[in-house]
């Protein structure tokens, strides 16, 4: 036997039990970082209600049912799930800038703090109170309603997570599938224009051939559409929004049912004033919307 053997057996050992150190480093390294904690730990896909007021605003409040969020005050709607979502986890995955102790000074700003209230099962809720921005520039100054210690906390957070009711409200025109849109009314300047899909032939299910750009673009356009500002919730004088009897409309009929858009004069931002058929609320949208219905009225495809 060579003398060598021994310390290649030595050397060998060695080379392994680096190797089994390396694994085990690599393997304990992500269950270190999950260890790490959040400023305040919930579960925030079981929150049930919500309650936020943002200086200057009337309170709003939400409410989560049969797995649906709705706003409930200070007016009925449909709220965003998106961007409820987005705020909840983000307050549920805080990790603070700072930590400044307890909160003894007004310049922290919670004289008139943002609030959001979050309210889970068994009677167990979170008050988030938003002061003053950080001189420092690195967030804004937030404590629980429950604690006087301070931390700075990023500054998206006050923005996403305290809103006016139009900031969490669902801001769709209408909701429904493009494919499933048979027929669509265009009545623009005293004109009306009709486009059906086709019923037969080697096309059967599209547009007509001469509009079907232009439709399918109008289509497309209004699926995706939101409300851009709400200046009249209540729909009071619409006349002097351009929405009275004659104004001009855009109705899609689908499987489900069917939605009209009545559009009205633009305002001086270039956004066009507009009532959903049915509802009161006179909101604005964006300019190619009403653009693309001009299109369509003159009759001409895209090239």
């Amino acid at each position: 036997m060579s003398a060598n053997g021994p310390w290649k057996t030595y050397l060998r050992l060695i080379v392994a039990l680096i190797v089994l150190g390396a694994l085990a480093a690599w393997l304990w390294w992500p269950r270190a970082k999950k260890t790490h904690k959040y400023w305040v730990s919930f579960n925030w896909r079981a929150v049930r209600r919500i309650r936020m007021h943002k200086p200057g605003h009337q309170p709003v409040l939400l409410a989560k049912q049969a797995g649906v969020w709705r706003l409930t005050q200070p007016y009925p709607a449909r709220a965003d799930k998106s961007t409820i979502h987005m705020f909840l986890s983000e307050l549920a995955r805080i990790r603070p800038a700072r930590r400044l102790g307890v909160a003894s000074s007004p310049a922290y700003g919670f004289d008139h703090p943002g609030k959001v209230t979050l309210y889970l099962p068994a009677g167990k809720q979170y008050t988030f109170e938003f002061g003053a921005a950080a001189p420092t520039g690195d967030g804004d100054y937030l404590r629980l309603a429950a604690s006087p210690r301070v931390i700075i906390a990023p500054d998206f957070l006050r923005q996403d997570a305290v809103r006016s009711a139009f900031g969490v409200q669902d801001k769709s025109l209408l909701r429904f599938h493009a494919a499933d849109v048979r027929m669509v009314r265009l009545l623009w300047h005293h004109k009306t224009i009709v486009v059906r899909r086709l019923a037969a032939g080697k096309d059967k299910g599209k547009w007509p051939k001469a509009l079907r750009s232009r439709t399918r673009d109008l289509v497309d356009a209004l699926r995706n559409a939101t409300m851009n500002s709400m200046p009249n919730r209540l729909g009071k004088a619409p006349g002097k929004y351009g929405l009275g009897p004659a104004a001009n409309s855009i109705t899609l009929q689908w499987k489900a049912g069917q939605g009209t858009i009545r559009v009205g004069r633009k305002n001086s931002n270039g956004d066009y004033f507009a009532q959903t058929a049915g509802q009161p609320a006179i909101y604005t949208i964006s300019s190619y919307l009403a653009e693309d219905m001009k299109k369509l009225a003159a009759g001409k495809n895209s090239k």
